[in-house]
């Protein structure tokens, strides 16, 4: 089977006027900083909203489907759930209990500006010496999680990874990528 529909991307170049780098003493190449990271994302990954029943969607009630937001310096690529691998047809697809969350810590750009720090004004929110990926205490609301295991990229190999109390253990340096499997 071939697939010959014509496939329409979007390209969004950003500029950002960056001054020399104190440190260094002149301009350098670097890495955007944290609203460019935030433009980018809500140009690239427009909102979607999916209604079934137009008639009994709660349009005035919120929902939040993790009980704290996630730092401004990590972005949630997918979350997906997990076929079921016991079952023999290949094209049954049928979901399982378990689902591969894969997140991503922004690198960005940090250095004092006009006198200001930068940083301070980037994310804030508790969460600066630490490399979490969450703040402490997240966990999805109104799901109960019984296991979390760190896994690989593709979410097939996790047993050379290790089994996580909570998802603030998840650590990550700066464009660093890390996946989980959430076992409900």
């Amino acid at each position: 089977m071939t697939d010959n529909r014509e496939t329409l991307s979007n390209y969004i170049i950003t500029l950002e006027k960056i001054g020399p780098n104190p440190r260094k003493g002149g301009y350098e190449n670097s890495v955007p900083t944290i609203a460019v990271h935030h433009l980018s994302q809500s140009l690239s990954y427009p909102p979607s909203l999916f209604v079934v029943d137009y008639e009994n969607f709660p349009s005035s009630q919120s929902f939040s489907l993790l009980t704290k937001e996630l730092p401004c310096d990590t972005h949630l690529i997918n979350l997906r759930t997990i076929s079921e691998d016991k079952v023999f047809d290949i094209d049954a697809n049928i979901p399982s209990n378990k689902a591969l969350t894969i997140v991503q810590r922004l690198g960005y750009y940090c250095l004092p500006e006009n006198g200001n720090n930068a940083a301070n004004r980037g994310c804030g929110n508790g969460n600066e010496g630490k490399r979490s990926l969450f703040f402490p205490g997240t966990t999805f609301n109104q799901v109960s999680i019984k296991k979390l295991t760190q896994t690989s990229l593709t979410g097939i190999d996790n047993t050379t990874f290790k089994e996580i109390e909570s998802f603030s253990d998840l650590i990550a340096s700066p464009f660093e990528i890390k996946s989980l499997i959430l076992k409900f």
